[in-house]
């Protein structure tokens, strides 16, 4: 019976998880009363559905992680299913999406009104599609380096370029921030998979050059957005920061080393998506520089364990789901901690799993459930093999 609700495949990851989202239930029980404010909502119902969502996360990190990653190969037609249907919702959201700020990112669900951001899903969908062509193709472990130049990049182009090309392309003309996180860490996850870096290093000139490009036309072609990235952009060059990024700041050093305690943030009321954007900077004016270094700690610990399973992992599919989702999530949390802290433009980067954001939050617990499925199935292998000197992190 204890077997059933055992806790498998990387502890320490474990721990990291159930940190994140215990501190996402505790920092939004003070930022949601922002949120009861300005939609007339009892503060405690808004926390009580966040806490629901939390629970939810969990359960799903926790059914995800005791399935076998590899029944998503067992069916060819699956990933690219997955993969073009999020497309599908990135073309819908830009046509019928729900309009914030000039931006369509969001999408309603008919009748029971749930919102999403497509991107999320899309973002996971590309790393899977990535890491079965990866698997499909047939010099993925023997890279052959006679072949020319100009053919290996035709190659790589059709088989991996033109999928992220889609993907980033389709979710740029509304989210720049995110378009550009999504490609790097495509490409991080290349060159971890084992491309030949310089072949990376010309995509990513390429790519670099048309995204300043797009930049400075997209005003001419009716991209609403492009005026907001520009002054974004200008402002990090400025003496005084934008007005976000300034409240940021103050919060930011109101937090001594216990900071003001809990619910005492005066900064939330006037930060903008204090409870999303901007959480990290909440975060530390009510929890100091101690409850900073539990959030660092927590992301540096999922990094640091993501990469322990990569290179433990011998099967190029699991490999290729671990390093992934890894990378996506803490690029994004390294993206939000340097906005907070003002060292990136402002952008409407999460923190993740902790930001207030239900569907996000579920969409990324698959992404840990994978990498926990992957170790778990990984141990089960080594145990069954009777392997002599097991890694003690992994049950």
């Amino acid at each position: 019976m204890k077997d059933i609700f055992k806790l498998e495949g990387d502890r320490p990851l474990w721990y990291a998880i159930i940190t994140l989202l215990i501190a996402s239930v505790v920092i939004m029980a003070s930022t949601t009363k922002v949120l009861g404010y300005r939609t007339g909502q009892p503060h405690l119902i808004i926390w009580l559905r966040h806490l629901t969502f939390a629970a939810i996360a969990f359960f799903l990190v926790f059914r995800i992680h005791r399935a076998d990653y590899r029944g998503l190969l067992k069916n060819p037609w699956i990933i690219p299913i997955i993969y073009w249907f999020s497309i599908l919702l990135l073309v819908l959201t830009l046509a019928a999406g729900v309009e914030i700020n000039d931006a369509r990112r969001w999408l309603r669900l008919p009748f029971i009104g749930i919102q999403f951001q497509s991107s999320d899903i899309a973002r996971i969908a590309l790393l899977l599609f990535l890491a079965l062509r990866y698997i499909t193709d047939p010099d993925h472990q023997k890279p052959n380096t006679e072949t020319p130049f100009g053919e290996a990049m035709q190659q790589q182009l059709f088989r991996y370029i033109l999928p992220i090309s889609l993907t980033t392309g389709l979710i740029l003309i509304a989210d720049l921030s995110t378009a550009v996180l999504t490609g790097l860490t495509a490409f991080v996850f290349l060159f971890m998979m084992g491309l030949p870096l310089r072949y990376l290093i010309a995509w990513g000139v390429l790519a670099a050059g048309l995204l300043i490009a797009f930049f400075f036309i997209a005003p001419y072609i009716g991209i609403e957005r492009a005026a907001t990235w520009q002054n974004r952009l200008l402002q990090m060059n400025q003496d005084t920061p934008p007005y976000q990024a300034r409240l940021a700041m103050a919060a930011i050093h109101k937090g001594t080393f216990l900071g003001a305690g809990p619910g005492g943030s005066i900064l939330r009321d006037f930060l903008p998506n204090s409870f999303s954007d901007y959480v990290y900077a909440i975060i530390l004016e009510e929890y100091g520089w101690l409850g900073m270094s539990i959030i660092l700690a927590s992301f540096l610990m999922l990094f640091i364990r993501g990469l322990h399973i990569f290179h433990r992992v011998e099967e190029p599919f699991g490999r290729g789901i671990v390093i992934g989702m890894t990378l996506l999530i803490t690029f994004q949390a390294l993206f939000h901690i340097m906005v907070n802290v003002g060292l990136f433009p402002v952008t409407g980067l999460t923190l993740p799993m902790v930001s207030m954001g239900g569907t996000s939050m579920l969409i990324l617990s698959t992404a840990l459930g994978l990498i926990l499925s992957v170790a778990r199935v990984h141990e089960a292998e080594k145990q069954s093999h009777s392997d002599p000197h097991p890694d003690p992190a992994y049950e």
